[in-house]
C-alpha cells in the first residue's frame, strides 16, 4: 500500500508476489486482500489480464469465507477492469449502470462509471468513446451543481464532437453549454433534469397503481408533479403526465376529468412539434369527449 501511494506500482507487485509465492500459502482472508491489492498494482501497470486473474481469486476467496461485502467490492473493481481491457459488453453495460444511478439521483455511482469509462477511453486513444463518456459526465456533475467540472468535459466533448463532424453530437453539447453560460441557465437545467426523473420514476408508479385498479393512487401520484412540471415550465414532462393523467380518470370512469387533461397534454405535443405524442393524445381526448365527436387541433 505504501509503494501504490508513493506511485510505484512495480514495487507493490514485487512485495505482493513474493509474498504470494511463499512455500506456506497464506490463510484465506489475508490471501484476498493481497489478491485485491495485487489487482490494483497490476492494472496501474496495464497488465489488465494479470489484473483480472487477480481479481477473480480474491472473489473465489470472499465466497469460501462468505465474506459478501468484500465479494461485492471485487466484483466492482472485475467490472472496471473489463472496462478498462475495452470490452464491448462492459463498456455498454458501465453506461447502462451511469445511466441508472443518475435517474435514481445517484450522482457518485454514475460518475464513478463513467470516470472508469474515461480512463479507458484516454488509455486506448478512443476519442468517439471519449466524447461519450465526457458528454454524459458533464450532464451528470450539472446536476448536483458542479457547473465548472461540467464545462469542462462538455467543451471537450463538443471539440470532439466538431473534430469527428458529429452534427448531432455538437449542437447537442452546444446548447448545454449555451444553458450554463448562466448560474440562471445552470439552475434551470438541473430543476427540468430533477422534473424529468422523477416523471419516470411517477410514471411507473402509477402504472403500476392503475393496473392494480388503483386509479384514485395513480392521480394522487400524476396531479402534483404535473402541476409542477407546469409552473416549471418543462412541457415534454408536462405532457407526458396530462396524458397519464387523463388515462387514470379514463379508467376510473371520469370521462369529465380526463378532458382537461388530454386537452393540455394534446396543446403542448403540438406546440412542441411532436407528431406522435399528438396523435397518441388526441385519441385520448376523443375518448373523452365521446366516440362520435370529432377532434381535430386543440
Amino acid at each position: 500500500m505504501t509503494a501504490l501511494s508513493n506511485q510505484d506500482p512495480e514495487a507493490a507487485v514485487g512485495t505482493l508476489e513474493a509474498l504470494l509465492q511463499r512455500s506456506e500459502p497464506l490463510e484465506p482472508m489475508p490471501e484476498m486482500f493481497a489478491r485485491g491489492i495485487l489487482a490494483t498494482a497490476l492494472a496501474a501497470l496495464g497488465r489488465i489480464g494479470g489484473a483480472r486473474q487477480a481479481t477473480e481469486r480474491a472473489i473465489a476467496l470472499a465466497e469460501t469465507l462468505g465474506d459478501a461485502e468484500s465479494k461485492l467490492h471485487y466484483e466492482g473493481l472485475l467490472r472496471q477492469l473489463e472496462v478498462i481491457g475495452m470490452s464491448d459488453d462492459a463498456i455498454d453495460q458501465a453506461f447502462d449502470r451511469a445511466e441508472r444511478a443518475r435517474d435514481r439521483g445517484d450522482s457518485a455511482a454514475a460518475e464513478a462509471e463513467l470516470q472508469t469509462v474515461l480512463i479507458a477511453a484516454l488509455a486506448h486513444l478512443r476519442v468517439d468513446l471519449e466524447a461519450s463518456a465526457r458528454g454524459m459526465l458533464g450532464e451528470t456533475l450539472l446536476m448536483r451543481g458542479a457547473v465548472d467540472e461540467a464545462r469542462a468535459h462538455l467543451e471537450r466533448a463538443k471539440e470532439i464532437a466538431d473534430e469527428l463532424a458529429d452534427e448531432g453530437a455538437g449542437q447537442h453539447f452546444a446548447r448545454l453549454l449555451a444553458t450554463i453560460g448562466t448560474s440562471d441557465g445552470a439552475d434551470r437545467y438541473r430543476k427540468e433534469a430533477d422534473i424529468a426523473r422523477r416523471t419516470d420514476e411517477v410514471q411507473a408508479q402509477a402504472g403500476a397503481a392503475m393496473e392494480a385498479g388503483d386509479f384514485d393512487l395513480a392521480v394522487s401520484l400524476i396531479e402534483p408533479l404535473a402541476d409542477e412540471a407546469r409552473d416549471a415550465n418543462v412541457p415534454e414532462s408536462e405532457a407526458s403526465l396530462r396524458g397519464m393523467l387523463a388515462q387514470a380518470h379514463l379508467l376510473s370512469g371520469r370521462r369529465k376529468e380526463a378532458e382537461p387533461a388530454a386537452r393540455r397534454a394534446l396543446e403542448i405535443a403540438e406546440a412542441l412539434g411532436a407528431r406522435d405524442a399528438a396523435d397518441g393524445f388526441r385519441q385520448i381526448l376523443q375518448l373523452s369527449v365521446g366516440w362520435n365527436i370529432p377532434v381535430g387541433k386543440a
